[in-house]
């Protein structure tokens, strides 16, 4: 099971950081917008201001966001590619082993397997994109109506006299650069920040197209077993949403027999989205041939791995606030504005997460606690 949580970060990684740099980006746009307004205007002249001003703000935007959406087909290509590739790699190994020393006979289904993994392949590819392409359009409206949302606050305050122009723009920045900018609503109803949502979209993409090619390799060779994957900080929950209890064990896929149990059944794959590779989970499965295959996923302690969890979670925490604190100074500095508290917060965060490091002995993943303007 070669894709380790270290391979599908690099994997996810330029894409993840594509859009983090334009949230970054979008959010210095709006700080300058938001800068460049006239509160003390009369109502229609405030009206006439903010129609040109999305105008502007629209035409950027989507001029931002069609250039990062040009680059967005090819790493989508290669990150899932390369995902399958590195969970099939040692199956392939040993099925190859296997019929070169006549325990296992070549069929057509293994000799078509290659076409078979492809055509999933490629449907996934499509997946992956129209879910791209529904958060480039969800970002573009979110842009526009967080710019109108905190404009309208900001002029409020001023025209009530609760604050000054410049405390007015300064509350509204950090507002923005605190949440992230845009709010992305899937017709699910759930609302994610642009850098959570493209984060989240990739892995799951990438493990949910390698997931298909393995059960496309089992039907060419013939084998109604998978072995899904293990890492140590697993996630926790009730039922299939308590990954830590079920990842490192060998499945059936239909049905199930003397030990091996049902796939579904145990890890809620593929009905239930809090299961195996649902919503950001990093369990891959590769094909389990008995006589064949060697395991090779380790079964953690659970009390180890929900500390492990609990841990990574604490850690991804200060990571963001370190992220927010790096946005609320680039906005800041975008409007013009002293960025001191701003700094100050990051400064705290960054002491936070040193001190954290040192008393669990986890990796610092400086990465993570990068806005990447």
């Amino acid at each position: 099971m070669a894709l380790t949580d270290a391979g599908i970060d690099r994997l996810a990684g330029p894409l993840t950081e594509l859009y983090a740099d334009l949230e970054t980006e979008l959010i210095t746009d709006i700080a300058g917008w938001l800068a460049r307004l006239d509160y003390a205007s009369g109502s229609v002249q405030w009206e006439l201001e903010k129609l040109r001003a999305i105008e502007a703000l629209n035409a950027s935007t989507i001029s931002r966001i069609a250039a990062v959406a040009r680059k967005t087909p090819a790493e989508i290509e290669r990150s899932i590619a390369e995902a399958t590739s590195a969970v099939l790699r040692g199956s392939e190994r040993e099925i190859a082993a296997a019929i070169a020393e006549g325990r296992l006979p070549m069929t057509p289904e293994l000799l078509a397997q290659s076409a078979a993994v492809r055509e999933t392949l490629i449907a996934m590819l499509r997946n992956a994109q129209d879910r791209y392409n529904l958060i480039n359009t969800a970002a573009v409206q979110s842009v526009n109506a967080e710019f109108l949302r905190l404009a309208n606050i900001a002029y409020l305050r001023v025209a009530n006299g609760l604050s000054g122009v410049g405390d007015a723009v300064r509350r509204a920045v950090l507002e923005l650069a605190d949440s992230g900018i845009s709010l992305v609503r899937f017709p699910s109803g759930r609302v994610d920040r642009l850098e959570v949502a493209v984060r989240r979209t990739t892995v799951t993409s990438m493990v949910q197209a390698a997931g298909k090619a393995a059960i496309a390799f089992c039907l060419a060779v013939g084998t109604d077993l998978v072995e899904v994957s293990s890492h140590l900080g697993a996630r926790t929950g009730e039922g299939v949403g308590d990954h830590g209890a079920w990842q490192g064990k060998i499945y059936c896929l239909h049905g199930e027999r003397a030990g091996y149990r049902n796939l579904e059944q145990v890890t809620g794959h593929p009905s239930d989205p809090l299961g195996l590779q649902g919503y950001n989970c990093r369990h891959t499965m590769r094909p389990f041939v008995e006589g064949v295959s060697t395991p090779t996923a380790h079964e953690y302690d659970l009390e180890e791995n929900r500390i492990a969890y609990e841990e990574s979670q604490e850690q991804r925490a200060l990571e963001r606030r370190i992220r927010a604190a790096k946005r609320q100074e680039e906005g800041l500095l975008a409007a013009n504005l002293d960025a001191a508290v701003a700094t100050a917060k990051r400064r705290d965060a960054q002491q936070q997460m040193r001190d954290f490091i040192e008393e669990t002995g986890r990796t610092r993943r400086r990465d993570r606690e990068q806005v990447w303007g």
